[in-house]
């Protein structure tokens, strides 16, 4: 079993726990019509020493790609909201911890980059609202279309983050 939906969770052989911000209605429904893809992607997670992978993109099929990337973490007040349309994203930090900023009222936020189809974003004015989570590798977020998040953000300082972000076609 890679992944399990009900209404108590997520059940994963993914060892990491879920965040609480996901929202279990939007991953239940796709994960119905397209189970091949979370598989693909939790069989990933699950089956590979992710300390060891290399940096960059690794394809898993056509729906799904894995992003791996080092930086170091931004202040509050320099970070920005993200949101993507074709897209859902998995995140999970290998290495370090950040705040994660959660918004889910996308309508709300001013855009201060308009989409840009090619790199699948569009960019968010941080309104300061919004739910910051704390993530490290305890921990694993999934972000849908209607979620704003607001990565990269430091936790008790600016350090460096190892983070893997798992990209399955919506």
């Amino acid at each position: 079993m890679h992944l399990q939906i009900d209404q108590t969770g997520i059940q994963s052989n993914f060892e990491p726990q879920p965040d609480a911000s996901i929202s279990l209605t939007d991953l239940a429904a796709h994960y119905k019509e397209y189970p091949d893809r979370w598989d693909i992607a939790f069989k990933f997670l699950t089956e590979n020493n992710l300390e060891e992978l290399p940096l960059g993109r690794i394809d898993l099929s056509d729906d799904v790609f894995v992003n791996i990337a080092e930086y170091t973490t931004n202040n509050l007040e320099d970070s920005v909201y993200e949101s993507h349309y074709k897209n859902i994203d998995i995140q999970y930090i290998i290495k370090g911890e950040e705040l994660m900023g959660v918004n889910r009222d996308i309508p709300s936020l001013e855009v201060t980059r308009p989409y840009d189809e090619e790199k699948d974003y569009i960019l968010y004015k941080n309104d300061g609202k919004g739910n910051m989570r704390y993530a490290n590798s305890d921990n694993y977020f999934i972000f849908f279309p209607a979620d704003a998040h607001m990565p990269n953000v430091k936790a008790k300082e600016n350090s460096l983050v190892r983070k893997l972000v798992v990209k399955i076609r919506y």
